[in-house]
């Protein structure tokens, strides 16, 4: 990311962040798993035997969530136009009819969108919005619990862990 945002001041990029909502929650599963229920929801068949709910999806705190979830953010890539990047598979890029570069890169439920222009930035947002639950944060200023400052008149980024 560091490479990334260096790119971003350099060639005065645009970059803007979204959120994905409840992402471990799209991830489709291969394997059946069964679930007890809690306590309070609990069901009985005719027999007495307790009975178990089968996931059709996965759920936070499901080992198999995380991996199901990038699965399904490539799929969805993938279906939008996206490349992977060999090198980085968590980073896609989609390239319009003119040319123009849209990097994506992506850590968990955060998207980072990366262009030259506005345009590409907003057909990215828009594809995913027809797919998945998204909060639009609007230009970067924060990765991972960074903070980031952006000066484009002089082209430089600074970040700061100070909270």
């Amino acid at each position: 990311m560091r490479a990334l945002f260096a790119l971003v001041a350099a060639d005065d990029l645009e970059c803007d962040l979204i959120d994905i909502i409840t992402t471990l929650l799209h991830g489709d599963l291969e394997e059946g798993i069964y679930m007890k229920l809690p306590e309070s929801y609990e069901q009985y068949s005719k027999d007495g035997s307790l009975l178990y709910c089968l996931l059709m999806k996965a759920l936070y705190g499901l080992k198999q969530g995380g991996t199901q979830w990038y699965l399904k953010l490539s799929k969805v890539m993938k279906e939008i136009g996206c490349r992977k990047v060999r090198s980085e598979p968590c980073v896609y890029v989609w390239e319009d009819s003119t040319g123009e570069k849209v990097v994506v890169p992506t850590y968990v439920d955060d998207c980072y969108i990366i262009a030259r222009t506005r345009e590409g930035i907003q057909h990215i947002k828009a594809e995913l919005q027809k797919r998945f639950k998204l909060r639009d944060l609007g230009p970067t200023n924060w990765f991972l619990g960074i903070d980031i400052q952006r000066k484009r008149s002089t082209r430089q980024i600074t970040s700061s862990q100070c909270q």
